[in-house]
This record gives structure tokens, sequence and C-alpha cells, in this order.
């Protein structure tokens, strides 16, 4: 089943096709959000605020178009929304610290480095506005194009590029303070 199937049986007042998307984009979403506001109870319920979103708004999605993008901009909303009631930003710290990305190294030295390299960029991710943070987790984690990010993010392709920038700008003078661990 496609996601425009599941939309349609949403549409019809059949749970099953939330079933499916839920089962198709939870983990994504999940991941996303925690790479905004860097903070898993947090990700996760905006994850499942923008499931339930879907569910009671199937009819705003316009069918034959990419569900993903219209998801995740759902998704990026929740979180910042969730963000602004909270009215600051968490620090990593405890388990949300211990999130990173699959180490796929050899050897014990390149493992520690990678580990080393990852815990500075969340440290370098957290000193960013949640709204670049955004930014760098569509273009590098989701892989989306800046049209892509600027059609979800309802702004104009430039705006996008501006934030990619200032956020490219800011991760690079972060991370020089922190003795080339990682280079850009």
């Amino acid at each position: 089943m496609d996601d425009s199937q599941a939309i349609r049986l949403l549409r019809e007042g059949d749970i099953a096709g939330l079933e499916v998307l839920v089962q198709r984009y939870q983990e994504r979403a999940v991941h996303a959000a925690y790479l905004i506001c860097l903070d898993v109870e947090m990700a996760q319920d905006a994850a499942q605020e923008a499931f339930l979103r879907v569910y009671r708004r199937s009819e705003q999605f316009e069918l034959g178009r990419p569900f993903a993008p219209w998801f995740l901009r759902i998704v990026a909303n929740e979180t910042l929304m969730a963000l602004r009631k909270r009215k600051r930003l968490l620090p990593l710290v405890g388990e949300a610290a211990e999130t990173s990305l699959p180490d796929l190294s050899p050897s014990i030295e390149a493992t520690l480095l990678t580990a080393e390299s990852h815990a500075a960029l969340r440290q370098a991710l957290a000193m960013l506005s949640p709204k670049q943070r955004a930014a760098v987790v569509y273009r590098y984690y989701l892989g989306l194009s800046e049209a892509q990010m600027a059609d979800l993010l309802g702004c104009p392709r430039g705006t996008v590029k501006r934030r990619l920038y200032d956020a490219r700008q800011r991760l690079r003078q972060i991370l020089s303070d922190c003795a080339g661990t990682i280079i850009w």
C-alpha cells in the first residue's frame, strides 16, 4: 500500500491507513524531531502529535504529491511549537547524549574519533537556533534539496539558502574551537 492509499483509507475513517504511515515514518519522524529539539521525549511527543495531525487533517493532503515532505513539515512545525512552548533549549545530557548515528568504523581508533566527532557535532548543533538546526536536519540528515526544503518550510529558496549558510558558518566557528575534531 502506498502513502496515497493510506491517506484515502484515513479519509474514509479507516485507522489502518494511519497504522501504515506510522510504521513507515515513525523512526524518521522521531529522529528528525530529535535533531531539531535535542530531547528524546519531546521528539517522541512531537512525532506523535504530527501523526495525530495527519489523522485529523488528512483531507488537507493533496493526493498525487509526495507524502514525506508534507508530513516532515508537520513534524518540524510540531517540534518548533513544542520548543516555543518550553521557551528554552535543553543541553545534551543523559540519555539524549547517547543517541548517535551508527558507527561503521572498523578500528577502535576510528570508533573513538567518530564518537568524539559525533559528540562535538551534537554540541555544536545544540548551539544553533531551532530553525537553523531544522535546516541542517532537512538538508544533511533527510537529504532534501533546497527546493524541497523551501516547499516544505513554506518560504523562499533564498531563505533556505541563508539558513543553511548561517548554520554552516556557525558550525564552522563552533567546531574550529573544538581543536579540529571535525573538518568541514
